[in-house]
């Protein structure tokens, strides 16, 4: 008799401990999003962001003018897929209004009491591609960086700024083919024949400096503006016509990083740049004239210290996005090219200006890991990154 009444309750806990093991596997984990990127201009935002969770689901990211989400709209696709990547773009948006939104994420079990995550805030501001945050270049002009550095598609002959600022083409580079996808260029390489011999963004020739870009000693500007990247090319995520972007000069250049006036932060008067490393990636961080830095995220260190190292400071993605949203710019150290063979990747940055320095080289910003150069030169048929700027109406 206590066997059986053993064996009965030795079956009743197995059958409840079943019963607990598959409720919990029938009920899913509740969704992990992770905002991958932010991309802000005058009228709309696009978001990227991932979701880690169970089967088939739908996301869409829900936006309003009120922190409280009444009156807001969605944007995306509500088809279920098992995809983990979403991108929508919110169109329609009145410039330097502030919006709010939020990701929405739900499957067949949850369609009436979808997922939310935290409300957080948006401002639209400033041509298409562009950064929202304005940098004086002189004591009269302000611009906008573009969102990435510039990068071609030989097999499209189309021209792009980098979805977001620390995507590197990197070795991928290395080939002399027209059908490449390049970030890397010699100076003057805008595709416009210029009269010189090298003057398409795939050449990689590098017998002869002087063979690139206006013959002489002439700037991208009057006469040769053509030769400027972003004068004669339309970006196709830059509002997709020609002649709304260009390139700094040396001496604008020279002003951004240590002439204009700036921002009071973390006891450093004028912020201008810092050193950090961005998602893993290193680089520079400019911050814009006007600068009110984000809650939550740790106030930057080394501020206008040349010769500080990237590990000053370091952010995540999540970080970083707060960061841009109020207007800086991340020049990522790219490296630079050599024939068909890049170089650096990842530990240096080299940035054209529109300034040449002689007839085989070419003014521009270098940096690495314990210095910055805004006097220095290259060689023109030296591989370069190019980010370019719009001027503020």
């Amino acid at each position: 008799m206590k066997k059986h009444i053993l064996f009965s309750i030795t079956l009743l806990a197995f059958m409840l401990s079943f019963l607990s093991c598959q409720k919990e596997e029938d009920t899913p984990k509740t969704p992990k999003v992770t905002e991958e990127y932010i991309g802000v201009s005058a009228t709309a935002v696009t978001f990227t962001w991932t979701v880690d969770w169970l089967g088939k689901f739908a996301s869409i990211v829900e936006v309003s003018e009120n922190e409280d989400m009444s009156n807001s709209q969605t944007f995306g696709s509500e088809t279920e897929s098992d995809n983990y990547s979403f991108t929508a773009t919110a169109t329609g948006m009145e410039e330097a209004a502030v919006y709010y939104y939020r990701y929405l994420i739900w499957n067949q079990n949850y369609v009436d009491n979808k997922f939310k995550t935290e409300v957080k805030r948006v401002v639209p501001t400033g041509p298409i591609g562009s950064i929202n945050g304005l940098f004086s270049v002189s004591d009269s002009v302000q611009v906008y960086f573009s969102k990435g550095n510039l990068q071609y598609n030989g097999t499209t002959n189309t021209w792009k700024f980098a979805d977001r600022p620390w995507d590197l083409i990197g070795t991928d580079q290395d080939n002399s083919s027209q059908n490449t996808i390049r970030d890397l260029f010699g100076w003057g390489t805008s595709g416009w024949n210029c009269g010189n011999l090298y003057y398409r963004p795939y050449d990689t020739n590098v017998s002869d400096g002087s063979q690139y870009g206006p013959l002489g000693n002439n700037n991208l500007i009057g006469s040769y503006a053509d030769s400027d990247w972003g004068v004669y090319n339309a970006i196709c995520n830059g509002g997709n016509q020609a002649g709304l972007w260009r390139t700094l000069t040396r001496e604008e250049w020279a002003y951004v990083f240590n002439t204009r006036e700036g921002t009071w932060l973390n006891g450093v008067a004028n912020a201008r740049y810092a050193k950090a490393e961005v998602n893993d990636t290193a680089g520079v961080i400019l911050f814009p004239d006007s600068y009110d830095h984000p809650s939550g995220v740790p106030e930057p260190n080394n501020i206008n210290k040349a010769t500080a190292s990237y590990v000053s400071n370091v952010y995540s993605v999540d970080d970083w996005n707060l960061m841009e949203q109020v207007g800086c710019v991340f020049l990522p150290a790219a490296g630079f090219r050599h024939g068909t063979s890049a170089y650096s990747v990842g530990f240096k940055g080299y940035y054209w200006s529109a300034s040449y320095a002689n007839n085989i080289g070419a003014y521009g910003v270098g940096f690495f890991d314990s210095d910055l150069d805004l006097e220095g030169s290259g060689f023109r048929n030296s591989g370069r990154s190019v980010r370019l700027v719009c001027n503020a109406q």
